[in-house]
């Protein structure tokens, strides 16, 4: 018997890329950049993720409060982002073009800031200019 599968857990999507426009590869219908990009910004939170940061990691991102909408006190017509598939929507394809790329500067012996590359993610507002997390590391 298998171990039950964690709700935190992401779901292997590598299955599901199809090949599509004279064969370019897709992912639910999103150009593979755009997947990469989206990725690059959940790595950019992962690699120096604190607490509840590491375990919804969109939330960073595109940050909602707990009624549910996107953002405090704005009604926002979208549902949350909690998967890459939500991510995928193309209105976030310009905000996540954005974000800086995961990069180290060199590989040390221990956890030091300065080798950890680019620093500053930011979080998605409607309407608005996007802003910087303001609780890294």
């Amino acid at each position: 018997m298998y171990p039950k599968k964690s709700t935190a857990e992401e779901s292997n999507v590598h299955d599901d890329m199809t090949a599509t426009n004279g064969g370019e590869p897709k992912l639910n219908n999103a150009k593979i950049q755009h997947v990469i990009d989206r990725l690059d910004a959940l790595m950019m939170v992962i690699k120096s993720c604190q607490g509840s940061s590491c375990v919804d990691p969109w939330r960073i991102l595109h940050p909602y409060n707990d009624n549910g909408s996107l953002e405090q006190d704005r009604e926002v017509p979208a549902r949350q982002v909690k998967t890459l598939t939500d991510a995928l929507d193309s209105r976030f394809d310009d905000f996540y073009a954005q974000q800086a790329r995961v990069s180290y500067n060199w590989c040390d012996e221990g956890y030091l800031i300065a080798a950890e590359g680019p620093q500053e993610i930011l979080q998605y507002r409607e309407d608005e200019e996007y802003t910087v997390w303001p609780h890294w590391t």
